[in-house]
């Protein structure tokens, strides 16, 4: 509980005070950001749904899951090791992270990267300032 207890003061306390009323994942922009639009008409229609294949509604995010995942403190600790081990089964893997981005940064992502001897030890080859490919 000491973790969650922590988390959800800095969320209070640091977070939405410094973010104010700018978008946390494209920090350039005020919220509401128009882009991307909304996407739950689409994800929605039976077009898609009977495609894919869905047995439950598409939502952005389902709040009950993320403070039950809340809860548990597990928010601070590292995923790292998971990663490393899907990367090791053979799964093919995107690492994505943005220079505007305050929740994903690239500084923290980039750092993780750096410390992992799996991590550091793929190939990758960059395609932008700060896109980067992992062949894996």
């Amino acid at each position: 509980m000491v973790c969650s207890t922590a988390q959800n003061w800095c969320d209070l306390q640091i977070l939405e005070p410094l973010a104010g009323n700018w978008d946390v994942y494209y920090v350039l922009t005020e919220n509401p950001d128009p882009y991307p639009p909304a996407l739950e008409p689409y994800l929605q229609s039976s077009a898609v749904t009977s495609k894919i294949g869905s047995q439950s509604t598409w939502a952005i995010v389902n709040n009950e899951v993320y403070f039950q995942f809340l809860a548990t403190g597990d928010l601070t600790r590292s995923s790292r090791p998971n990663l490393e081990m899907v990367i090791n089964s053979g799964v093919r893997t995107v690492i994505y992270d943005g220079d505007v981005d305050y929740i994903c940064n690239y500084k923290g992502v980039e750092a993780m990267v750096r410390e992992s001897l799996i991590l550091s030890s793929l190939s990758i080859s960059h395609c932008a300032n700060t896109v980067a490919t992992c062949a894996g």
